[in-house]
């Protein structure tokens, strides 16, 4: 099941683009190679008050398959880096996720979580993070994570009473 998916056209179904747009741009995501590194570390940079050492570990220990990047006319414009904890195989982690300022509010970071989450809830996954910033936190809330116990977000696919409600929600039930 897929709700929303890549390719994605930021401005194809707004009324009114903002002019700076200029014509519809195609997004377009795929796994993160080497070659991508040098464009994550800089978007990392600008993006997170974290050591670069922390993304070093990250990018090396990262699940290759859950580990996106989304790019703009060839551009990386946004990047997932996630990976999968030890002790339990079907629980993926979100070390880092980061949009271009300039693509924020446009959808295109929702798009692609949403695609994450689709795909945990279609492998009876769950999906864990801790949000770089508080404001964020709504943002994750109303694309379906609730705050645990130990502080962190999670997205589960099982369905309890209240996640069945999200789900339901999002379109996955």
């Amino acid at each position: 099941m897929h709700l929303i998916g890549f390719p994605y056209e930021l401005g194809k179904n707004l009324k009114h683009p903002h002019p700076w747009w200029g014509v519809r741009m195609q997004f377009n995501q795929r796994q993160l190679s080497q070659t991508n590194f040098p464009a994550v570390k800089e978007m990392f940079q600008e993006s997170f008050s974290i050591p670069l050492e922390d993304l070093l570990l990250s990018w090396t220990e990262r699940s290759k398959k859950n580990s996106i990047g989304i790019f703009a006319e060839g551009k990386l414009a946004g990047f997932v880096i996630a990976s999968y904890h030890r002790s339990s195989g079907a629980s993926l982690y979100i070390d880092y996720f980061a949009l271009n300022p300039e693509f924020r509010g446009k959808g295109v970071g929702t798009n692609l979580l949403l695609e994450l989450v689709t795909k945990c809830y279609d492998s009876n996954g769950s999906i864990h993070l801790y949000p770089e910033r508080d404001d964020l936190i709504p943002w994750y809330e109303r694309n379906g994570f609730r705050k645990t116990h130990g502080g962190y977000y999670v997205f589960h696919s099982y369905s309890t009473r209240a996640q069945h409600a999200v789900h339901q929600m999002l379109g996955l039930s």
